[in-house]
């Protein structure tokens, strides 16, 4: 549960109509003392049943279109032959739901026509580098059932990455954006009476996020300017669908930490490469939240790199 506070930043609250950035207060604030767990490219190797025998999966990430591949190494269930079994889907954050096929037909050292047909679905989740979990529902087979995989080979490509990961986007264009760097906003927004507020910089790094605001003692940006400064640190989740417009799209739920309390901030940024240069918003307050509390709704001003 959170609660609404009154932030320590004086025109934070005023603000919120634009930046969304309202802080919450967790009920139990703990600072992340590493990265959350977020499927990178140090994950593509061997998997392992954690139980033992010599089965398990083999995994493949690809940032062009947000998705994993994992082949499946397993036993017919009369135990006498060997069964090759192809999943795919989507990753999100930790996790990839994945369709599964069944592979047959083909021959050693042919290059045959093989029969690939509906064999049903399956998770995929990652606790960490080493270990991870694997569920499967086989309507077809009338199975469904789960197991504990661990690494084969030691994660270190993995940990190296995982800190990139969290300034790695999932964009409109289902691909992967490294967003690190300046993003400006240069708009002027009329907040209230004698207060405006002109040009935003969100300047995004290894696990932070520094935002620096451009505040007006006058309306239309005009009298004396002061710079506002927030930082804090930031963790990438997973992502959800959020309103933009009248459309749906996909937005990345991320989680802004203040490193000088704890105080949590649960927003969600939405990044578009479709167009040059690429786009950035951010989520907006004022408007929906999903079921989770989360923003669900993005403001339709946007930021661009700063070149």
């Amino acid at each position: 549960m959170h609660a609404t506070f009154k932030p320590r930043y004086p025109l934070l609250a005023s603000l919120s109509a634009l930046t969304g950035l309202i802080i919450l207060i967790a009920s139990s604030p703990v600072r992340a003392a590493e990265p959350p767990m977020l499927i990178n490219p140090g994950i593509d190797g061997t998997w392992l049943n954690a139980s033992g025998g010599i089965q398990g999966l083999f995994v493949e990430t690809d940032a062009s279109t947000n998705s994993l591949l994992a082949f499946w190494f397993t036993y017919a269930r009369s135990g006498s032959d060997r069964d090759w079994l192809v999943g795919t889907g989507a990753i999100n954050g930790a996790a990839a739901d994945l369709t599964v096929f069944s592979v047959e037909g083909g021959q050693f050292g042919e290059l045959s026509t093989t029969d690939i047909s509906p064999w049903g679905s399956a998770r995929i989740e990652f606790q960490d580098c080493q270990q991870a979990s694997f569920s499967f529902d086989s309507p077809q087979e009338g199975i469904f059932d789960n197991f504990q995989m661990q690494r084969l080979f030691p994660a270190t490509e993995c940990v190296a990455q995982l800190a990139a990961a969290h300034q790695t986007y999932v964009t409109q264009t289902n691909r992967w954006l490294d967003a690190t760097g300046t993003w400006v906003f240069d708009y002027c927004v009329n907040l209230e009476a004698n207060l405006s507020h002109g040009r935003e910089e969100f300047r995004f790094a290894e696990n932070s996020l520094e935002i620096l605001i451009d505040y007006y003692a006058a309306r239309d940006c005009q009298g004396a300017k002061t710079v506002e400064t927030l930082s804090f640190e930031l963790y990438r989740k997973d992502t959800a669908l959020a309103s933009l417009g009248d459309a749906e799209v996909v937005a990345n739920r991320v989680l802004l930490i203040d490193p000088d309390n704890g105080e949590t901030v649960e927003q969600i940024f939405y990044f578009d490469d479709a167009v040059n240069p690429p786009v950035m918003t951010h989520g907006n307050f004022t408007g929906t939240r999903d079921v989770q509390g989360w923003p669900a709704t993005l403001h339709n001003l946007f930021a661009t790199p700063l070149r």
